[in-house]
Parts: C-alpha cells; sequence; structure tokens
C-alpha cells in the first residue's frame, strides 16, 4: 500500500481517518420537548448533571452515560457527548482500516469505501458494537492483545449508556473467548478480560458517582430489565415469514459454504448477538426499533466482508441479501415510517456542534426549548402549593421539572410502563411507602390517549400494579386544573387490602362476569399466564404477541386496553373503571371481564389461576 510517510507516521491513513470521522459525524439537536421520549431525554440528561446515580437512585434501561445519544445544554453534557461520539467516530474507522490493512490487504481505497458507508449507516450504538467485533475478529488474527483490550474497555463502556448495547458485546466477547480458548488452551485472555473489564467498569462508576453505591445494583437491574421490557413492549406486526426464512437460510448457508477460520471466528462472534438484537428489534418492529437489526445485519455482514482476504461475487451477492431481505420484510410491515438512507453529515454536523459548544448556536436551541416547553409551565396557584418541596411527576412528564425549577425526588423507575416487571415494581413501591417519597406528586391529565390511558392504550393503573395502589394508598388531591392534578402525601395510609373470594379461573376468550362492589371499594387480580411448552420456546426465541384486557360496563359499553401480563404478579386493575383519577375509588361499574391474545392457541392453556383483592378506603 502506497504511503505519504512523516516521520515514520502513515500520514494518508490518519488524515483519511480524521477526515472520515467529520464527514460522517451525527446530528445533534440539544433541544428539550414534552411527551414520554423527549422527557426521559431530559431525565438523563438531568440525573448525569445533579450526580443522581443509576443503579441505587435510577433503574432503567439507560445507563448514566445514555445521555451521549442525544445531549441537551445541561452543565458540561453536550462537551462530554461530542467527545464521546468523536472518540468513538475515530476508533470505528480505525478498527476498519486496521482490518483492509491486515485482512484483506488492499490498499487505501477499499477501506475508505467501506469506512464510508458503514459510518453513514451506523448509529453510535452500532458503532460502539462495531468496535467489538472488530477488534475481536483482529485479536484473533494478529494475536495482538490491544485488540482485545480495545473490545473489553468498550464492553465495560456500553454498560454506561443502553442495556441492548451492552447484552451484545457482552454476547460477542464471551462467545469469541469461549472459542479462543478451545483453540489456545490458555486461561491468559480469559484473565485479561475479567481484570480489564471489571476496571473500567467500576474505575468509570468511580468518576462518575464518587463512590461505588449502586455499581452492582446496575448489573442486578438490567439482568431484570432484560426479562421484562421485551414483552412490555411487543408488537404484533405482519411478517412475512418466507422473507425471514430466506433470511435465515442465507445466514446459514454462507457458513456453509464459505466457512474459512475467519469465517468460523465471525459465526461465533456474532452468533448469539445476531439472536439477542433480533429479539430486541423484532420485539416493539417500529421505526427504529426495527431498524435496528437491520443496521447490525449491515454490521455483520461487513465483518464477513473483512473476514476474508478475497470475496467472490457469488459472496459479495449472499452478504448484500440478508440486510436486503430483511429490509423487503421490514417496509411492509405497517409499522414502519421513516426513510432508510446513508446520512453524509458532510462537515455541516461537525461545524453545527463546534457553534453550540463555543456558545453561537446555544441561544437558538435554548430558544427552541423555550417554545417546546410553554406547554408544561404550571400555573402560579400550582408553584405555591409546591413551594420548593419535593414533588415526583406522575406518569412520565418529567419535561415539568425542566421548565418549573422543582426539587425533583424521583422514584427509581421514573417513568410509567417501560420497564415490567414485579421484582423493580415492587422497589418502586417501596420507595414510595418510605420517608425518602416526595411530598407531592403531579398527576397529568394531558397523557398521549386521555388521562387514564398509557402508552399502546395500556390502562394506566394496569401499568406497574404496586406502583399505583402505593400512590393511591399514601396520597390525596389537594389540586387540579386542566393540565394536572396535585396530589400531597397523607400522614396515614388511605386503603386496605383483603383477599376475596371469587372464580378461581379465569378462561381466555370468554368473559368473566364481576361480583356487585360496595361504595369506595375496588376490585384487582393477580395471574400468571399458563402456557404450553411450545408455548414458552416460542416465546423465547420469538417474542410475546400482544394480550388486550376488555371491561364490559354497565351500560354495555366495551373498554379495551392493551396488558402487558407480566403486570399481573403486581396486580391488574378491574373495578370499578376510573376515567380520571379520583381519591374516592369512585367510577364505572364493571360487568364483565374478558382476555385476549394476538397468538395460536396451541400457545396457551385454556385457562389460568388467579387471585382476587379487594381494596377498601380506611
Amino acid at each position: 500500500m502506497n504511503k505519504i510517510e512523516l516521520k515514520g507516521i502513515p500520514f494518508l491513513p490518519i488524515l483519511l481517518i480524521l477526515f472520515l470521522a467529520v464527514y460522517t459525524f451525527p446530528a445533534f439537536e440539544p433541544v428539550m420537548g414534552t411527551g414520554l421520549d423527549q422527557s426521559y431525554v431530559f431525565a438523563f440528561n438531568y440525573f448525569f448533571n445533579q450526580g443522581i446515580s443509576h443503579g441505587s437512585d435510577v433503574i432503567f434501561s439507560y445507563g448514566p452515560l445514555g445521555f451521549i445519544r442525544f445531549p441537551l445544554l445541561i452543565g458540561n453534557n453536550f462537551l462530554i457527548a461530542f467527545l464521546f461520539t468523536f472518540i468513538f467516530q475515530l476508533l470505528f474507522v480505525w478498527l476498519i482500516f486496521q482490518a483492509t490493512k491486515s485482512i484483506k490487504q488492499k490498499g487505501l481505497w477499499l477501506f475508505f469505501i467501506a469506512a464510508l458507508l458503514l459510518s453513514a449507516n451506523l448509529r453510535i450504538d452500532e458503532k460502539m458494537m462495531g468496535c467489538v467485533a472488530i477488534a475481536l475478529l483482529l485479536h484473533s488474527t494478529a494475536r495482538k492483545n490491544y485488540f482485545l483490550t480495545i473490545a473489553i474497555v468498550v464492553t465495560a463502556l456500553s454498560f454506561f449508556v443502553k442495556i441492548n448495547i451492552a447484552a451484545a458485546s457482552v454476547m460477542m466477547a464471551a462467545s469469541y473467548l469461549i472459542l479462543d480458548f478451545v483453540r489456545n488452551k490458555k486461561f491468559n485472555n480469559l484473565l485479561l478480560t475479567l481484570g480489564i473489564g471489571f476496571s473500567v467498569y467500576f474505575l468509570l462508576w468511580l468518576v462518575i458517582n464518587h463512590n461505588l453505591d449502586g455499581s452492582l445494583l446496575h448489573l442486578r437491574n438490567w439482568f431484570f430489565i432484560s426479562n421484562g421490557n421485551l414483552g412490555a413492549t411487543s408488537v404484533n406486526a405482519t411478517n412475512d415469514k418466507t422473507l425471514l426464512l430466506l433470511l435465515v437460510s442465507f445466514i446459514a448457508g454462507y457458513w456453509l459454504i464459505f466457512r474459512t477460520e475467519n469465517v468460523n471466528t465471525v459465526y461465533v462472534i456474532f452468533a448469539l448477538s445476531l439472536w439477542a438484537v433480533f429479539r430486541y428489534s423484532i420485539a416493539r418492529e417500529e421505526n427504529y426499533h426495527a431498524k435496528t437489526f437491520f443496521n447490525f445485519l449491515i454490521l455483520f455482514t461487513a465483518v464477513l466482508f473483512f473476514a476474508q482476504e478475497k470475496v467472490k461475487l457469488l459472496q459479495l451477492a449472499a452478504l448484500a441479501a440478508m440486510p436486503y431481505l430483511y429490509y423487503k420484510n421490514m417496509v411492509q410491515i405497517e409499522h414502519f415510517y421513516i426513510e432508510v438512507k446513508m446520512e453524509y453529515g458532510e462537515f455541516t454536523n461537525f461545524k453545527n456542534s463546534l457553534n453550540i459548544l463555543n456558545g453561537s448556536e446555544a441561544d437558538f436551541y435554548n430558544r427552541l426549548s423555550e417554545k417546546n416547553l410553554e406547554t408544561v409551565i404550571l400555573a402560579d396557584s400550582a408553584k405555591k402549593i409546591l413551594s420548593n418541596n419535593t414533588v415526583d411527576i406522575f406518569p412520565w412528564e418529567v419535561s415539568y421539572v425542566a421548565v418549573n425549577n422543582l426539587n425533583y425526588k424521583n422514584r427509581p423507575l421514573f417513568q410509567l410502563g417501560c420497564v415490567n416487571t414485579a421484582i423493580l415494581d415492587k422497589v418502586n413501591a417501596d420507595f414510595l411507602s418510605s420517608e425518602n417519597a416526595p411530598q407531592y406528586y403531579i398527576w397529568t391529565k394531558l397523557n398521549i390517549w386521555s388521562e387514564m390511558t398509557s402508552i399502546d392504550q395500556r390502562y394506566i393503573l394496569s401499568d406497574d400494579g404496586q406502583v399505583n395502589f402505593a400512590i393511591m394508598n399514601n396520597y390525596a388531591q389537594v389540586y387540579e386544573d386542566e393540565k394536572i392534578r396535585i396530589l400531597k402525601r397523607t400522614a396515614k395510609e388511605k386503603l386496605t387490602v383483603e383477599k376475596f373470594n371469587h372464580t378461581n379461573t379465569v378462561i381466555w376468550n370468554e368473559w368473566t362476569p364481576l361480583p356487585e362492589l360496595k361504595e369506595a371499594t375496588a376490585l384487582r387480580m393477580k395471574f400468571t399466564v399458563d402456557k404450553t411448552l411450545a408455548g414458552k420456546l416460542k416465546h423465547a426465541l420469538y417474542k410475546e404477541p400482544e394480550y388486550y384486557m376488555l371491561y364490559q360496563l354497565e351500560n354495555d359499553s366495551i373498554k379495551k386496553h392493551r396488558l402487558v401480563v407480566q403486570n399481573s404478579e403486581s396486580g391488574i386493575w378491574v373495578a370499578p373503571y376510573l376515567e380520571y383519577y379520583n381519591d374516592s375509588l369512585k367510577g364505572e361499574k364493571v360487568k364483565a371481564i374478558k382476555f385476549i391474545y394476538t397468538d395460536h392457541s396451541y400457545v396457551y392453556k385454556p385457562q389460568f389461576s388467579v387471585e382476587w383483592e379487594e381494596i377498601k378506603l380506611k
């Protein structure tokens, strides 16, 4: 390869790496807004700036550095995100350069084209995972431990960004280390990996939080989140099974026909992570969730391309077919609306980020934020009640904190319905029943669909049931306007819960009549869905279907809500049907309820056992 030498340094490759890192730099728009997604964007930036620790004080699918994907002009967050992103731009492009140079033995032209296409297609998530995958492949071929060190350091860093990056990176690293041990029969790399990985993780945690509190809880919480989140967000899209089977055939067929030692290495690195990212992507299967697996397939096929010095035309066609088949399935489902295109920022994105950092563009974004947040400015009367007392927001509109200078005291899972597991729901409920609970709650009325309807048309009182009960048990309304209710913590608990005798079983797709309830009394139920062996296997390998709960009211009208069955262990609200929050438990009488699912009947046993609980005002 021709090089322009400058005091022994390969000058041209360095220039090209810098050029590509800048040219494909992603766009940042540090604007605050309202809504579910914009609220957690603010929250991550706020938590980091305020030194609120993940693990002990915050539980979510993003980590302490989750804000690097969408930094706001809060503290030094934008500067940190800019530097983090630029470093990974450089590292990702440099690793592609190393792969094309040392494995494919090709010149700068191939490196430039490959790096340009990949860096323009992939987001920071995929680039982090790409750094892990390419570094592991380079370690396998070059046997240089600094490549393994890069892979492990990036894996450790991924635990501070987002759970799906961490899960995929760990799977890739673990799979490769097992292969490396089988090939070389040495523990050196395993010990090196564990030592570097844990050292980097705990050192960075110490730097961010100034102590190690919550570091192990963060890992534990992510284990529970990974088990509950996919079922909570599942969407029943109409996939083309022929296209998906063809995709699996191409993935398996490429290995069978073109396998070499390096191809074997790539397949071992990606085997578990392909399945994990596919499940993550196919569960929600809309817009950027669906695109996640498409991008990961691009990364997978690119690493396969790098793994061999020579790739024949038939191999190129097979590699191109893999993401194309998934793309064809992705665009024909009814939940995908975004345009799939390569994003060359040229120099505009990088320059704009520099302008934000030097302050010349900061006022523009601050004005946009102020305009977007006008709808969540509290009335003076509400501010007077809250004063400087601690306050949390329910179900998710944390943007109220951004514009009203509230003394925010967040519950650990700070947004309703985003993560669903009874264990973490209990963590929230215990917090709300403790002395650390906030003095006030802002209960927002202008949610996605209505005051009591959550994401995906779910019923708010059946999402995170233990938290809902803890709020109703420990708080009472003291204020209301057209946008919010303010609930104040009571001196004593308001509710009692007792077992209630009713039918022991519920049959799918059949109405279950309900008993008459006394005034100021509510009914909820707990259950676990009974699946067949085939159903358990299908949902473990693929995804949960959509479940629905139907309420037949006294006037024979039907209310239908999406149901997350993981919430059933915390308690599903049955009656009365509340159209809005109130302290008196007054609502529409419910005559009967029905449970339905969007799946094949062979997946479930025809009925499931239930426990009933009666809730009364003291």
